[in-house]
């Protein structure tokens, strides 16, 4: 459980200070990402491979995965700033848009893929409004 933590807590620390620093990132800002996205990583690696030889489906090695490593060996050596330059918001765009084009008939997909997508839409803005009242 503790390691479990401690991966996650070392992206999320990752994350944060990604956030507060500008689009190119000071020597030792650099460092410290890379240090925080290389411990995610090996952690996750390892969880990802005990678990598997246990035969128990958890920690999967997922396709960003890779990405991080690639982010992880290009922070220190470019000072740039991933968050500022990364697609992973559209990712998600798309991942929610396929979701939403799977079940649909062919013939009607475009238009049940933009009728579905604004009321995923307005069922959020309802939830975020129930939330701050």
């Amino acid at each position: 459980m503790k390691g479990g933590a401690l991966c996650i807590w070392s992206l999320t620390a990752a994350i944060h200070k990604l956030d507060g620093c500008d689009i190119i990132l000071a020597s030792e800002d650099a460092a410290e990402v890379q240090s925080l996205l290389y411990q995610n990583i090996l952690l996750w690696q390892g969880f990802a491979q005990h678990y598997q030889s246990l035969n128990i489906k958890r920690w999967k090695l997922r396709p960003k995965h890779r990405d991080m490593e690639e982010i992880y060996k290009a922070v220190l050596r470019t000072k740039i700033n991933c968050r500022h330059t990364s697609c992973f918001q559209d990712e998600s765009y798309l991942g929610q848009i396929k979701q939403v084009a799977t079940h649909c008939h062919p013939s009607t997909v475009l238009l049940r893929i933009f009728q579905r997508i604004i009321l995923r839409l307005g069922q959020k803005w309802q939830d975020m409004r129930t939330v701050s009242s």
